[in-house]
């Protein structure tokens, strides 16, 4: 759903790890998600993983950032 997708300039580091990351110079790329177990008790392997599912997101990902990789700096 477009309408609630959140989306940060290019250079501002949002908040939590990729800010710590930015602040130390690092290079990042960020996927920012939520789903109703997110930081819930139940967010748990046993419970809230799809091992499947995350692979196929993990190489999307992958993907995402070796074509990323490949863009001349700006």
């Amino acid at each position: 759903d477009h309408e609630t997708l959140e989306v940060f300039e290019v250079g501002n580091p949002g908040g939590g790890e990729a800010r710590n990351i930015a602040e130390g110079g690092g290079r990042y790329v960020t996927f920012l998600g939520g789903h109703r177990y997110f930081h819930s008790p139940q967010d748990t392997v046993d419970v809230a993983v799809d091992a499947e599912n995350v692979a196929r997101w993990g190489q999307a990902a992958w993907t995402v950032l070796q074509g990323m990789l490949d863009l001349p700096e700006a």
